[in-house]
């Protein structure tokens, strides 16, 4: 009479095939959500920038930066806190009225850099 079924050994290489798959499986979902959070978190860091510079692009605001770079009031979202600072300087061409604002957001051990001019005009 034959017996049918799974030898103890046939089975732990099965167990053992599928445990190599579901690592190699878990590890993709992992840097997955890795990648999720890193990309999050840079489009909160221009939208913080965005705004910043927003908040200062009217030139009567600019005489309240004159310190280089100005720190601003850090903000929390999503439980992470970002500082930002800003630096209004000269644009790189003629004329005078133009300003170039560079907005850095930092967080954790990132930081994100946005620049753009603004004319008086």
């Amino acid at each position: 009479m034959k017996k049918r079924g799974f030898s103890l050994l046939e089975v732990i290489a099965i167990v053992a095939i599928f445990t190599l798959i579901a690592q190699g499986m878990l590890q993709v979902f992992r840097q997955g959500s890795v990648t999720t959070r890193q990309s999050q978190q840079r489009t909160a860091a221009y939208s913080i920038a965005r705004a910043t510079i927003e908040e200062y692009f009217n030139w009567a605001t600019l005489p309240a930066v004159s310190v280089t770079p100005y720190n601003l009031a850090s903000v929390i979202l999503n439980g992470i806190t970002y500082s930002r600072s800003l630096v209004v300087s000269n644009g790189p061409s003629y004329p005078a009225e133009i300003k170039q604002y560079s907005v850095t957001v930092s967080w954790g051990t990132e930081s994100f850099t946005l620049t753009t001019l603004r004319s008086a005009y």
